[in-house]
């Protein structure tokens, strides 16, 4: 999950970017090391009280990883439930129940520059100097650099999140909002089963999608995601592992065994 920081120009400090991000990879198991590593860092960053309240984090997503990793994910082989519409586009299939924005039609164009604003306000915190220091203008620059961006899965995603919008927020825009929207990891840093077809990815094209509806719209199951002020690595694991005595508590939660019930993906 990723969101633009800024517009920059492609060339040769792309291409240099792309040579080193994929030289310094590191293996599957130091990849989900290092994600636990971050969390348990962003922990020990906070204040006493406020860090007492987030310490079971780290293990918590350790072991959530490692049991998704092994033993996959439903992925709702059944029919669409009730309400559900189904989009259906490469080898993806997602079947998601619309959600109310509650913004009036005229009111929406402002709300999406409003969004697109936030986002890159968070993503230059969350993102910046790490695009930068890879020798990329933007998470979009680096996302096509990785053959991500407008890939079949990048632009199933994105037509899933404008169907849980209603139809009010278009694909075009997820598309630039998002450019890794639907892979699992801190952006161009893809978690192993992160990528299209693996079972992280499958949690992500829901998780990304109701993340930022949550944050940017407030509105759906992340809600409690919208003005918050925290840690920007603790506030992507919101939905992913319980977080009780929090302010964030146990919203949504995309990663019990049975999938999310609002969300359906499926391998064609």
């Amino acid at each position: 999950m990723t969101k633009p920081i800024s517009s920059g120009s492609p060339g040769v400090a792309a291409s240099k970017g792309a040579d080193n991000a994929q030289a310094s990879s590191p293996n599957p198991l130091q990849m989900l090391k290092n994600k636990v590593s971050e969390l348990t860092q962003a922990v020990q960053r906070l204040p006493g009280a406020v860090s007492k309240q987030f310490s079971q984090v780290p293990k918590q997503a350790e072991d959530l990883f490692n049991r998704i990793v092994q033993n996959g994910i439903s992925t709702a082989q059944g029919p669409a439930k009730p309400g559900m519409v189904t989009v259906q586009h490469g080898p993806v299939q997602i079947n998601v129940k619309p959600l109310d924005l509650g913004i009036a039609k005229q009111a929406l164009p402002a709300a999406m520059d409003k969004a697109m604003q936030a986002k890159a306000a968070d993503d230059e915190r969350a993102y910046g100097a790490k695009v930068r220091d890879a020798g990329f203008g933007s998470l979009e620059e680096w996302a096509k650099a990785q053959g991500y961006y407008n890939s079949p899965e990048h632009q199933a995603w994105a037509k899933a999140a404008e169907a849980r919008t209603g139809g009010q927020i278009p694909a075009s825009f997820w598309m630039k909002f998002d450019p890794f929207g639907g892979t699992a990891g801190n952006g161009p840093d893809v978690l192993p089963q992160g990528k299209w077809p693996g079972s992280l990815s499958r949690i992500a094209m829901g998780h990304d999608t109701d993340w930022s509806l949550g944050r940017y719209f407030d509105v759906g199951p992340l809600k409690s995601l919208s003005g918050a002020n925290a840690d920007p690595t603790l506030m992507g694991m919101v939905g992913l592992v319980p977080m009780p005595g929090t302010q964030f508590g146990n919203a949504g939660m995309y990663t019990n065994p049975g999938g999310h019930p609002d969300w359906q993906v499926i391998a064609r």
